[in-house]
Formats: C-alpha cells, sequence, structure tokens
C-alpha cells in the first residue's frame, strides 16, 4: 500500500480535501440563499447547477474525519475523546450559536433582555443557525468512534468493504428508493430492517478509513471517477426535474445520503488521494485548511450581512455572482477566522 503524501507527520491530501470542502460549503450556501423561489427560471438553474456541482464538500468533511479517528494508530482514551473532541466542538458549537441569535437580535424587534433569554431558550433546544447542523452530526459520530475503530482496525479488508456497502445500501440506497411509489414496498421492508440502526453518516465516516487505508487499482478509480461524475451531474438534474416537475422546492435528490451525492464525495476523495503533484494550489488549500473550522463558523456571518446590504447573487448575473461572492466571503472568512483563532486562551476553542 502506497503511503499518501505527508508533511510534519500530516497527511497532505487531507489537508488539500479539507481546503476544498471548506470552499464547496461557502458555495453552497452563497447559491443556496437566494434559491427558494422562482423555480425553473436562468437565476434559479444556475444557482441550483452550483449548489449540486458543490453538494459532496460535506460528505468529504465526514470522510476526513474518518481517516483521522479511525485509521490513527494513536487510540484515543475516552477522556481524550469527550474532552479534547467533543469537549471542544461543544465550546465551538455554543459559541456561534450564540453568536448568530445574538447578531440577528437587533431584527427581531423586542427588548435586548427577552430577546437574549429568547436566544438562550432556542440554543438549548437545538434551534441553531441552519448550517450548524454539521457539528451536531460530526460529534455524534465522535460519540461512536470507541465502537467503529476497533471495528476497522480489527476487520480485514473484505470484511471493512462489506461494512461500507452495507451501510451505503440502508443508509443511502433504501432512502432514495423510498421516494418512488414503485419501490415502495421494497422501501418499507429495507426500513423495517433499517429501524434497527442507527446509520445516518458511519457509512461516509467507514468510506474515509477504507479509502485512505487501502489502495484501490486504476480500473476501479476510473470507475469510480466516472460514477462520481455522473453521481454529480445527476444531482443537478434530479434536483431540477423534481423542482420544476412540482412547481415546488423539493431538496430530496441532493440530501447528503443520496447514492448520487455519496459517490460524488467518494470520487473526489479518491482522486485527490492519489494526486500528487505539489505546487501552488497544493499550498492554498492546506493554508485554508488550517482555519477550516473557523471559516465553517464564521462565512455564514458574511453572507447575513452581504444579503442585509444588497450584495447577494441577485446583484448581478448568477454565473458570476456566486463565486465572485464565495471568494469575497473565504478570504474574509479566513482573515477573521485568524484573528479569532490568535484570541489568548479561548482563540483555538473558537476559530
Amino acid at each position: 500500500m502506497k503511503e499518501a503524501a505527508e508533511y510534519s507527520g500530516r497527511k497532505e491530501y487531507l489537508d488539500v480535501l479539507r481546503g476544498l470542502a471548506a470552499i464547496g460549503v461557502i458555495f453552497i450556501h452563497v447559491s443556496a440563499n437566494n434559491w427558494y423561489g422562482y423555480i425553473g427560471s436562468g437565476q434559479w438553474t444556475i444557482f441550483t447547477i452550483y449548489e449540486g456541482f458543490f453538494k459532496a464538500s460535506v460528505l468529504i468533511f465526514f470522510e476526513i474525519s474518518g481517516v483521522l479517528y479511525l485509521n490513527s494508530k494513536r487510540e484515543k482514551t475516552l477522556k481524550d475523546l469527550y474532552i479534547r473532541s467533543v469537549g471542544r466542538l461543544l465550546l465551538f458549537l455554543l459559541f456561534w450559536a450564540l453568536v448568530y441569535k445574538m447578531v440577528r437580535l437587533p431584527w427581531s424587534g423586542g427588548s435586548f433582555s427577552d430577546n437574549l433569554r429568547n436566544a438562550c431558550i432556542e440554543i438549548f433546544t437545538g434551534n441553531t443557525e441552519t448550517h450548524l447542523w454539521f457539528l451536531y452530526a460530526i460529534i455524534g459520530l465522535y460519540v461512536l468512534v470507541p465502537v467503529l475503530r476497533p471495528i476497522v482496525h480489527g476487520a480485514s479488508r473484505s470484511q471493512l468493504k462489506y461494512a461500507v456497502a452495507v451501510f451505503f445500501v440502508f443508509g443511502s440506497v433504501c432512502e432514495m428508493l423510498g421516494m418512488f411509489p414503485d419501490f415502495v414496498v421494497i422501501a418499507n421492508n429495507l426500513n423495517k430492517i433499517r429501524a434497527g440502526m442507527s446509520f445516518g453518516y458511519v457509512g461516509c465516516f467507514l468510506l474515509g478509513a477504507y479509502l485512505d487505508q487501502y489502495e484501490v487499482g486504476k480500473k476501479n478509480r476510473i470507475l469510480l471517477y466516472i460514477l462520481g461524475i455522473f453521481g454529480t451531474i445527476s444531482t443537478m438534474i434530479l434536483v431540477y426535474w423534481d423542482c420544476v416537475s412540482s412547481q415546488m422546492i423539493r431538496e430530496r435528490f441532493w440530501a447528503y445520503t443520496m447514492p448520487n451525492v455519496y459517490v460524488s464525495g467518494a470520487a473526489v476523495f479518491l482522486f485527490f488521494k492519489n494526486l500528487r503533484a505539489r505546487n501552488i494550489f497544493t499550498k492554498v488549500m492546506c493554508k485554508i485548511s488550517e482555519r477550516s473550522l473557523g471559516i465553517y463558523g464564521v462565512h455564514f456571518l458574511f453572507i447575513l450581512l452581504f444579503w442585509k446590504t444588497g450584495f447577494d447573487t441577485f446583484l448581478f448575473t448568477g454565473i458570476l455572482s456566486v463565486p465572485v461572492i464565495s471568494i469575497i466571503i473565504l478570504i474574509l472568512s479566513y482573515i477573521l477566522s485568524s484573528v479569532l483563532h490568535r484570541i489568548p486562551k479561548i482563540g483555538k476553542y473558537i476559530a
């Protein structure tokens, strides 16, 4: 098995992927913020294409976490896991949940004390800013690490491949089948089996560990790349068709657990794992990777600010507005995240 390119004890390709995923998330949120309405129009179609193209970015984050937490030779104790990983993410989540509530207070009316009290209640009940859902999901996966890690380290390649396949069928294919009336009987029966399992994003977690640990032959890599391209294109087409045919906003075909999104994420992961070139692109992605969590936390602040001031994707054609605004937000988020990270004692917990 060939070793991935590393520097300073880190796998460089994971940093490249993390940087790309951070950029992809910004593109998704910028594209989505004016997506809800005017179905079938030119601008709406452009936003659909951009969001569909980058949709696998979040799954890449899950795959990276699977590598770091399941393939690591150094086993984390429960104390380390809950204090350094789960605890740190909880602090990060609570901080940014409060920040976004405070930012929205001036827009909600009412007294400051009432709004602050309501904000704290909403955070306690899990009603936080939309993009923070990922933090809840990744915390759930971290909780499963003590169970999944021994499986990954003790399983043979075929056993691990079987586990990935099972999670893909029950956690992805099964979900898609349930959307079509012709397959409802099959889906209902599969869902009864699935009911006893908590699948969520565990399949992506295991997939990242598998793709990192084992080499995939050239023919199978090419096949996966083709499936990944097909998956990305079908994501755009399926969402477009679903919304236009029903004249309703429907997002089911680009849910992160859909097979088309799943294979796209796997293809991108494998492509960059096997990309050996080191150039300015790699260096830039590694820099973004260093601040990726902070960027994830802070970037939506700029989206809210831009949209509130009229600097949004309707300002000019979506073909240009989405990448231009996304790049501006990326740069500003990187700068603010870097500044926050330097705050003594608390910086590493909030950025």
